[in-house]
């Protein structure tokens, strides 16, 4: 993350008990989630890691993210977003402190929810169950629905392709 080196210098620079040694490694898919886990199979893991939520589960299950549910006090979770908090938990358990949340939008057509009644989902299950409506709905011949995959990068947002979702079984690829 950005500014991090920083932050380590002026804590080493604040006392003299505890030294921290920063090292930068490539974010995510980049060869950085699997040099963690290399490191944590090795018992030579980093005591402070920053991870992606949709890693959580993995790295609890795999034993790399430490169970600290009872680090994390009231005043703690008083401080903190719920819903950040629930994407720092696996199994009732919770594994990793939010840092940030990213905001996530849904972008729909509102003539094409109202025509054929679909509310517009507040949460992962609404979303999963308006998914198995529109398909349900509008697989019997040309959708007016399409799909739009993005991949979110360090760099930004990177449009993978855009889908028709005439097919219930197979995407097609809409040509840009």
């Amino acid at each position: 993350m950005r500014g991090s080196q920083q932050v380590v210098d002026a804590f080493n620079k604040s006392q003299n008990r505890i030294r921290v040694a920063f090292q930068q490694i490539p974010s995510g898919d980049f060869g950085g989630y699997a040099k963690l886990s290399n490191a944590a199979r090795a018992g030579n893991s980093p005591d402070v890691a920053t991870i992606e939520y949709p890693q959580v589960p993995g790295y609890a299950i795999d034993g790399v993210a430490r169970d600290i549910t009872d680090l994390v006090s009231d005043s703690v979770r008083a401080k903190l977003l719920p819903q950040a908090l629930d994407l720092a938990t696996f199994a009732g358990r919770v594994y990793t402190v939010p840092l940030d949340i990213e905001p996530m939008v849904l972008h729909y057509r509102t003539d094409l929810f109202d025509k054929f009644g679909f509310a517009v989902p507040r949460t992962w299950d609404g979303y999963a169950e308006v998914s198995r409506k529109v398909r349900e709905k509008l697989f019997s011949g040309d959708s007016p629905f399409a799909v739009l995959v993005l991949d979110l990068t360090p760099a930004g947002v990177r449009v993978c392709g855009i889908y028709s979702v005439t097919n219930p079984d197979k995407l097609t690829r809409i040509p840009r």
